[in-house]
């Protein structure tokens, strides 16, 4: 088995976690858009949009889970080509997930519904999302104005 720096596995983990969270984020946010405006004409390019940033992120989580089990799988040591994969597979996953987390940032701002004092607010807590009278579950804490 080929042995990774723990600084590497590190990355690697902290990298799947971030995408797997964003994933999830960009999957709540096509849920609450479908539960608050439906599928309509105008709600169709930013549901085209989440479906692309999903594609990338799970492209990229993807991409390094496999490249991570074909290193561990490698005897006695894994080629230089795949480490400089693995190297790029981290770097790319890490700018997709930037991109892909202010694409999801906009499209919740440009569509967030708006609460009772006209402010558009969207408010996690703990597991819980509140909009109006709807509670869902979802993934972390967070509030958006």
């Amino acid at each position: 088995m080929a042995k990774l720096p723990d600084s590497t596995l590190t990355a690697i983990f902290v990298l799947q976690r971030q995408l797997a969270e964003a994933i999830a984020q960009t999957t709540d946010t096509e849920w609450i858009l479908i539960q608050t405006f439906g599928e309509t004409e105008e709600t169709i390019p930013e549901f085209e949009e989440l479906q692309n940033v999903r594609e990338r992120l799970t492209s990229a989580f993807s991409r390094t889970h496999i490249l991570l089990l074909r290193i561990l799988e490698a005897q006695p040591i894994a080629s230089y080509a795949m480490l400089e994969l693995m190297s790029q597979a981290i770097d790319r996953g890490q700018v997709n997930l930037t991109a892909c987390n202010a694409s999801v940032q906009e499209i919740r701002r440009n569509s967030a519904v708006p609460n009772s004092n006209g402010n558009t607010e969207y408010k996690y807590i703990g597991s819980i999302v509140h909009i109006g009278r709807f509670e869902l579950g979802i993934s972390e804490s967070l509030t958006c104005f």
